[in-house]
């Protein structure tokens, strides 16, 4: 009985044990994604569909393509081949709570994991991208989207990225004014955003007064309770010398 109880815990112990499915990282999942555009046929047309999500009278949401005026019927399968939509999402007194794009066009996805990568809010790793309202970092990375539709030799991604960036146009009028005038040293609080764009150099003062360069990773606003915004949050990067030793700080 000895031996065969041996015999027994041998077996088991050589038997192989059930392992934990293997997550996978940020470059395989990125990949799983490009491949599943390729294969699929969304975001084709060049066109952006409007929809509008509000409270029926009996408390319940509906969402709508803008000037629909049939039956209430779901928005995707009219939507899916659009390269852009954008809906905006109403509260129960008809207020516009927030308005957010979606980029369905792999031609635009991927010229944006290529050109910006990745920004504060915003996720470049999933099939379709959406960016809330207002879409700061079209507006940061306008020149290298705009260059690289013009270096594209693909008609489909030319009309795409010119259709993205005419929405950010339209959305940032004012704001690309200020950009291109000569006060941008006297903006205003609400558009300081404007100025920092991931990656500059920020100077500002460390313990002690000395003074320190950073590199500005991202940027976003802190705001109340009534969505008003009370300051500007900046997460910097930068390398430290303590006199002993150098590190990475942020």
């Amino acid at each position: 009985m000895k031996s065969q109880r041996y015999d027994m815990r041998k077996r088991a112990a050589q038997e192989p044990q059930d392992e934990e499915p293997k997550q996978p990282n940020q470059e395989e999942q990125l990949a799983a994604v490009v491949k599943e555009e390729e294969l699929g046929s969304d975001g084709e047309e060049c066109e952006i569909h409007v929809y509008e999500t509000k409270y029926d009278t009996r408390g319940e949401e509906v969402t709508l393509r803008a000037g629909t005026k049939s039956e209430i019927k779901p928005f995707k399968p009219k939507s899916h081949r659009a390269c852009l939509v954008l809906t905006r999402q109403y509260s129960r007194r008809a207020e516009v709570l927030y308005t957010e794009l979606e980029i369905q066009s792999r031609h635009v996805t991927r010229a944006l994991r290529k050109v910006i990568g990745t920004y504060h809010g915003v996720d470049f790793t999933t099939k379709a991208v959406s960016i809330r309202e207002p879409p700061r970092c079209l507006f940061h990375y306008q020149d290298e989207l705009r260059r690289q539709a013009q270096e594209s030799n693909n008609g489909q991604e030319k009309s795409h990225m010119r259709l993205c960036l005419q929405y950010m146009e339209k959305t940032f009028h004012r704001e690309i004014k200020i950009a291109n005038s000569s006060d941008l040293p006297e903006l205003e609080h609400r558009d300081l955003w404007i100025a920092f764009k991931p990656g500059c150099l920020v100077y500002r003062k460390a313990e002690g007064g000395r003074e320190a360069l950073r590199r500005l990773r991202s940027i976003w606003e802190e705001v109340d309770k009534q969505e008003k915004l009370i300051s500007w949050q900046l997460l910097l990067e930068g390398i430290e010398y303590s006199g002993k030793d150098v590190g990475f700080m942020h």
